[in-house]
């Protein structure tokens, strides 16, 4: 009886298991997962940090904005001054 489910090669058919493609493949999908998902936060990670340097770039030689808006109304103020009292 054994002998029945027995491959010529002496294996177990009980022991078997038939995996279709589909089985395969998911298998093989969730084994990669862990590595695809690792990519995916390095590319993040990276995107980040090069908006932030992009940002930092850009914004590294502008003047304070505050203080150049206080300069600009009081020439302004100083140049509309001067124009009133011409008169």
């Amino acid at each position: 009886m054994s002998q029945q489910r027995r491959l010529p090669d002496a294996t177990d058919l009980r022991r078997m298991c038939i995996l279709t493609k589909t089985d395969l493949n998911r298998i093989y999908e969730n084994l990669d997962r862990r590595q695809r998902d690792k990519d995916a936060i390095e590319q993040e990670i990276a995107r980040k940090k090069e908006v932030a340097e992009r940002s930092a770039e850009m914004t590294k030689h502008w003047p304070n904005t505050i203080a150049v808006n206080k300069s600009i109304l009081r020439c302004f103020v100083f140049c509309l001054i001067r124009k009133i009292f011409e008169f």
